[in-house]
This record gives C-alpha cells, sequence and structure tokens, in this order.
C-alpha cells in the first residue's frame, strides 16, 4: 500500500471543512470522568504485540479497525495479522471493527461501491471466524464526505474518522474524533491525556505500528507505554469504542 495523500483542491479543503456539520448523528457526552478508546488501524501484528498485549496487563481492550484484504501482506507498517491472530482478539474481549476491505478511499468510490467494499469485507471477516457483530466502522485514511456519512450511518452504529479533537457535550457517531499516536504527536497526546481530569471528555486514540522504527503514522513500544501510563493517571474508563458508546447511551437514558 502505498503512502496516501488526500486531494488538496480548493473545493476539497472547503468541503473539508464544512463537513463535520452535515449529516450528524450525535450522541450526548456528560461524564463525570474521563472516557477512552484506544484503536488500531489495518492493523500491522506489532499493534497486538507492542499494543493490544500490553493493554491487556492494564486490564483494557482495544478496537480494531480491520481490513480483512490486508490479511498477511507486508507494507510499510510491517507484518500484517493472521486469521489466528483476529480470532484470538476476539476470544480475548477486543472489539473488531470494519474499515473496507482493500482499505481503499470510499470518497473515490461509487456508493454501490462502497457497500460492496464493506458487504466484502465482513463477509471475508465472517470466514476468518469473526463471530462478533461488526457494528463500527473507520473511513481509511479518514476519506469522508457528508453523503457517505448518511449512507454509513444506516449500517455502522459508530464510524471513527481522523479529525482531532475529543468529545466534550456530544460526539457524531457518523464521524467520531480521534487523535493519532504517532511518534510525532505524543507529547501533545500525553498534553491532551493529563488535561481529562480537569475537563472529563471522551478521547479516542488511534495508531498504527508500534516498532522500534515506526512508520510515520505509528510509534515505539516505549512511546506507547508512556501514552498508556498517562490513561492509567487520570483513572479515566478505558472502554472499546462499542462499549463506549453504549455506556454514554446507558448514561444518557438514566
Amino acid at each position: 500500500m502505498s503512502a496516501y495523500a488526500p486531494s488538496n483542491t480548493i473545493a476539497d479543503k472547503v468541503l473539508r471543512r464544512i463537513r463535520p456539520l452535515r449529516n450528524k448523528r450525535e450522541i450526548a457526552v456528560n461524564l463525570d470522568v474521563p472516557l477512552v478508546s484506544i484503536s488500531f488501524d489495518d492493523f500491522p501484528v506489532t499493534a497486538i504485540t507492542h499494543g493490544s498485549d500490553i493493554m491487556e496487563q492494564y486490564g483494557w481492550r482495544g478496537t480494531f479497525y480491520t481490513s480483512a484484504g490486508l490479511e498477511g501482506i507486508d507494507n510499510h507498517h510491517g507484518p500484517h495479522f493472521t486469521r489466528d491472530q483476529l480470532t484470538a482478539l476476539q476470544k480475548r474481549g477486543h472489539e473488531i471493527a470494519g474499515h473496507t476491505l482493500s482499505h481503499i478511499d470510499c470518497s473515490t468510490l461509487s456508493e454501490t461501491e462502497v457497500v460492496a467494499q464493506i458487504h466484502k469485507n465482513k463477509t471475508m471477516l465472517q470466514e476468518m471466524g469473526i463471530t462478533q457483530t461488526v457494528d463500527g466502522f473507520a473511513y481509511p485514511f479518514g476519506a469522508a464526505s457528508a453523503p457517505l456519512k448518511k449512507l454509513l450511518g444506516e449500517k455502522f452504529d459508530a464510524i471513527r474518522g481522523v479529525a482531532d479533537g475529543v468529545h466534550k457535550t456530544s460526539a457524531d457517531l457518523n464521524e467520531l474524533k480521534a487523535c493519532g499516536v504517532y511518534s510525532s504527536t505524543i507529547d501533545s497526546v500525553i498534553a491532551r491525556i493529563k488535561a481529562l481530569p480537569v475537563a472529563p471528555a471522551w478521547l479516542i486514540l488511534f495508531t498504527h505500528d508500534i516498532c522500534d522504527a515506526p512508520s510515520a503514522w505509528g510509534c515505539t513500544p516505549a512511546e506507547f507505554k508512556r501514552i498508556l501510563d498517562a490513561v492509567a493517571s487520570t483513572r479515566a474508563d478505558v472502554l472499546p469504542v462499542r462499549e463506549a458508546v453504549h455506556f454514554l447511551r446507558d448514561r444518557h437514558d438514566q
């Protein structure tokens, strides 16, 4: 998979600016203590060996946005998951969520092609042994559009983007904000985490490879451990994205 760059025409920049205001599906966020979700995209094997395996030492579980077509490949993120690793994650309580089958930019496809990519991805995940409902999704590359938000909002319970931010009073389930955990962002992410107890909010983190020589979209094991220690210091509730949504709905209904 080659490095991705979004279109930067003036029209596309304008559409990206106004997209968060369109086709929203909001859920209330009213927290007494911070809520954190940790997620992994695509995903390379190191997201397990230096990611979820370490999270489990804290008693936490994460969300894995999975493109089934990446099974066993080796790219700039390193070797990717096997089906045995995928089903082992499920058995240990992690959420398996969707990307697209081929990790393709949905905004470049017709609606029919997007639906086909999603359906094939879900089917292949089931064939690999995933029995949980795949009701979460992340836009590959964070590439979305207002029509995509409406289309996919009818097919998934919660959809994550890559727009940087936290959810303080509400969250858009058609494009959840998130913070990328990269070597270049570690200090700023930790500062954001440490601010959570003062103004409790829902923070979603995501990364890719976790290794000693990470890609620009990953971090080192030591850096990831710093992130986890910072989260632990806040005494936040740490839940996969799906469980976090259920938690927020339960609070709203009380």
